[in-house]
């Protein structure tokens, strides 16, 4: 074709044309796509269509780029897959140095009280004299003629063991994770409450293509973040002892995240209700309540022996220090009944605790 001003005009407009369809295409699209997630039917499509914008919204989606032993980059999918059996082959190799654990050793997932000198001392009386001597090569007629020194000896020596592993002794820590949950040496949830708030903060921001995507209706929002976010905020909640003020924090986070997606600012001076209601998202505390009740009345239902029982049944000895006292995990339990009119008889009843 020639280039000629007139083919060029005419090109011009044909791009211009083309662009107009594309777009109302596009926009028909559009208009079918949120059509179908405002019903029951396109619902599943919903959370496809979170994952897909959340991979699209990162830089790298995947990276296929590893180093070798020597560390080399390698780039080819082959190599790449070669280095990668070759490290598992490694990993796996029986040959390589790595802790055995003690076959028929079965582990104590409890708290285990020290040994005391009575306890040694009945253990002492029940060994049988003349029998074959241990690892040790002392007999037991030696600790029986000890007397009262290898109680002594015996009771410490039992108790030192206690605070070791494989000869190095264990060390107290203040806190530690157990089931995805940090739990405290002085019982407190402050830390816990705020790994909670973000990761539910984690949790909006992978599905903040939905959520802040205008097109798509507030009840479709509110479905999204109750299913995805709030149940990465109240994981083992049901569990610990919260206070007002910790409670607040995950109510103020939970708001946070309800305006961003409703595009409410703190400019439109809409009350927390609004925002609830909108999304129709009930408050997080009367959630946190209906877990621990639930939590609780499961308990209750279980054996005597069990060992959630025992710890709720459990009195510890000593008295308490000076000044107010902690809340425990029971006063919110015994609020949360009263507020309810429910008792310990109804946590029994499965089916009339439900309703």
């Amino acid at each position: 074709m020639d280039r000629t001003e007139e083919n060029r005009q005419e090109y011009k407009e044909l791009q211009r044309r083309v662009k107009r369809e594309v777009s109302k295409a596009k926009q028909k699209a559009y208009e079918e796509l949120y059509t179908r997630l405002d019903t029951r039917e396109g619902e599943k499509d919903l959370y496809r269509l979170a994952r897909q914008r959340d991979r699209d919204g990162k830089d790298v989606q995947q990276v296929r780029v590893i180093k070798d032993r020597d560390g080399r980059v390698l780039t080819s999918e082959e190599s790449v897959q070669r280095r990668w059996k070759e490290y598992f082959e490694e990993l796996m190799n029986e040959e390589n140095e790595r802790e055995k654990r003690v076959e028929g050793v079965n582990s104590v997932e409890q708290k285990v009280d020290k040994i005391r000198k009575d306890e040694v001392r009945k253990a002492l009386k029940r060994m049988k004299s003349g029998k074959a001597v241990g690892p040790d090569d002392i007999p037991v007629e030696v600790w029986k003629c000890l007397g009262e020194a290898a109680v002594e000896f015996l009771t410490s020596l039992f108790n030192r063991v206690l605070k070791r592993l494989q000869g190095e002794e264990v060390k107290k820590v203040q806190e530690f994770k157990y089931l995805g949950s940090t739990v405290q040496s002085n019982g407190e949830c402050a830390k816990e409450v705020k790994k909670r708030v973000q990761t539910g903060w984690n949790g909006w921001r992978k599905v903040s293509g939905v959520l802040c995507d205008r097109k798509i209706s507030a009840r479709i929002k509110g479905k999204v973040y109750r299913t995805v976010v709030r149940p990465a905020m109240l994981y083992g909640l049901e569990t610990v002892s919260l206070r007002k003020r910790q409670e607040s924090e995950l109510e103020v986070a939970e708001l946070k995240m309800l305006r961003f997606s409703l595009g409410v600012t703190r400019l439109d001076r809409s009350r927390n209700e609004y925002s609830r209601g909108t999304a129709h998202v009930g408050r997080l505390g009367d959630k946190v309540r209906e877990a621990r009740l639930r939590w609780f009345g499961h308990v209750q239902r279980r054996e005597s022996e069990y060992i959630g029982r025992r710890m709720l049944d459990m009195e510890l000895p000593g008295r308490r220090q000076r000044g107010r006292p902690k809340r425990r995990y029971m006063d919110g339990i015994n609020e949360d009944m009263k507020l309810v009119s429910a008792s310990v008889e109804d946590a029994e009843d499965r089916i009339g605790g439900e309703r």
